[in-house]
């Protein structure tokens, strides 16, 4: 934990700036209100998931919040010279569009995909909670796919004219499982308090379990068990895209002013989230983003997250008092 601290400690003595983070939280607060308020994502934008008016319309609403928070932030902090550099925007707008594709491409299109490939191994139809079932894993899997590729890709071609940090972070080196397993015993209260609201009960588990009963004739704790695998996938493809590619990836050319941008991103994709999440999304993308760029490393990172959103997930089925026989274990 002293070497948490000191990392933390550190940080802020370089990065703080009143007017910066003043200006950050009044701009996150307001758009908090509104899209709570208003229900901005889902009604405005999420709407239009898997049309070119949705990808335009994610594109726009994500890069105001990385943009809104990144731009002021270099000039406030009189390094607006950084702005000067092509490639921070190359490698920013294609981040963001990776991001954008993740979120509201069309994942009917995913599992109908996968539903052409199974049709061949299976006589009968995919009925309708097959359906629901892919389409939840096949929303996770995309997240990984595209978010983990768009890092794959940065990497690739900036690593011929830079030299960057092992793979944006994806190594063991100055990995500290002790620093993480505190980080989430700090975390268990706070997901128990999460747990005892509406909001979280009503969004988690995120794969609703009346509706995968003997889903391709198993079990539905196999269901269960398969679909958390696929769902930490996307919690990989997350960190290597925020904490790696946002924060590692730019390095080289905004050094640490690349964390509270990431940070302002980090909180807008959890706006279709309780309002809890989306808040406290501030917090642990911001120390994260430290930790990250503190030790080269996202490994601890995507651990203490897949521990959370699993831990949300059963944390729900306790407090719904899903009994386990419910759970079809044979």
């Amino acid at each position: 934990m002293k070497a948490f601290i000191r990392y933390v400690r550190d940080f802020i003595k370089k990065d703080f700036n009143f007017f910066v983070y003043a200006y950050t939280a009044v701009f996150l607060a307001v758009a908090i209100y509104f899209n709570y308020r208003y229900n901005f994502m889902t009604d405005k934008i999420g709407v239009h998931t898997g049309s070119w008016k949705g990808l335009g319309y994610g594109y726009l609403f994500f890069a105001v919040f990385y943009y809104g928070v990144a731009v002021p932030k270099l000039v406030i902090a009189r390094e607006g010279w950084m702005l000067r550099s092509w490639s921070f925007y190359v490698r920013t707008s294609f981040l963001l569009l990776m991001l954008t594709i993740g979120i509201f491409s069309d994942t009917r299109k995913w599992v109908d995909a996968i539903v052409s490939v199974m049709s061949s191994f299976r006589e009968t139809d995919i009925d309708a909670k097959e359906r629901y079932y892919l389409f939840y894993n096949a929303s996770h899997f995309k997240f990984f796919v595209c978010w983990f590729s768009a890092n794959f890709m940065m990497y690739v071609v900036t690593t011929r004219y830079y030299r960057k940090p092992s793979y944006y972070g994806l190594t063991l080196k100055a990995f500290n499982l002790k620093l993480y397993s505190l980080m989430f015993m700090v975390m268990i209260p706070l997901l128990y308090y999460a747990s005892l609201q509406d909001s979280f009960l009503a969004t988690y588990p995120i794969l609703k379990i009346e509706f995968i009963d003997n889903v391709f004739n198993l079990s539905t704790l196999k269901l269960l068990l398969i679909f958390e695998i696929i769902y930490a996938l996307a919690f990989v493809g997350t960190e290597v895209l925020f904490r790696g590619a946002f924060v590692l990836g730019l390095l080289d050319i905004v050094d640490h002013h690349a964390v509270l941008p990431m940070t302002s991103l980090y909180c807008v994709i959890h706006f279709n989230k309780p309002m809890l999440e989306a808040i406290s999304a501030i917090f642990g993308g911001y120390l994260l983003g430290i930790l990250a760029l503190a030790t080269f490393n996202v490994i601890g990172g995507i651990l203490i997250h897949i521990a959370i959103a699993w831990g949300m997930d059963f944390l729900s089925i306790f407090r719904k008092n899903i009994p386990l026989v419910s759970l079809n274990l044979g």
